[in-house]
């Protein structure tokens, strides 16, 4: 007489061969984010970079203060903020805390970047514009990555 089958140890499921690991899809969604969504936004300053170095007899010493002191950077930022809100909003109920605390400090970036892009022609030294704006982008960048890990489909 055979019994009914224990329960295999295991309590999660096996992995289909067609599904990519979780930790592979969230590589691939970064990576793909970081493609698309950064590097594409980014490809109007680039070619405004090559074009003031082709033009300007290859002198690309200041233009990276020159491309970021217009507040271009700060648009995008808070386009890559507002994603990582809308991401955060979906966010697993055990990072509720953290998705909240990443959330409240986009939404006051944000303001800040709206604040200092209506105020920019107000700034005299280039150099600070720049600094600011590109620092607040690379910020945005982590930001963004850590709503694309924490948030879910």
């Amino acid at each position: 007489m055979t019994g009914p089958t224990p329960p295999s140890s295991s309590t999660s499921p096996s992995p289909s061969p067609n599904r990519p690991s979780p930790g592979t899809s969230i590589r691939l969604k970064i990576i793909k984010w970081l493609f698309f969504n950064i590097l594409f936004a980014l490809i109007p300053l680039i070619y405004r970079y090559l074009k003031l170095c082709i033009f300007d007899h290859g002198h690309c010493d200041n233009h990276v203060e020159l491309l970021a002191n217009k507040g271009e950077l700060l648009l995008l930022s808070t386009a890559v903020f507002a994603e990582s809100i809308g991401e955060l909003t979906n966010s697993d109920p055990h990072h509720k805390h953290i998705a909240l605390v990443i959330m409240g400090f986009s939404f006051l970036v944000i303001i800040l970047n709206t604040n200092m892009f209506l105020d920019i022609n107000g700034f005299s030294n280039e150099r600070t514009v720049a600094f600011w704006s590109c620092s607040i982008y690379f910020t945005s960048i982590i930001i963004g990555i850590s709503g694309k890990i924490l948030g879910r489909d």
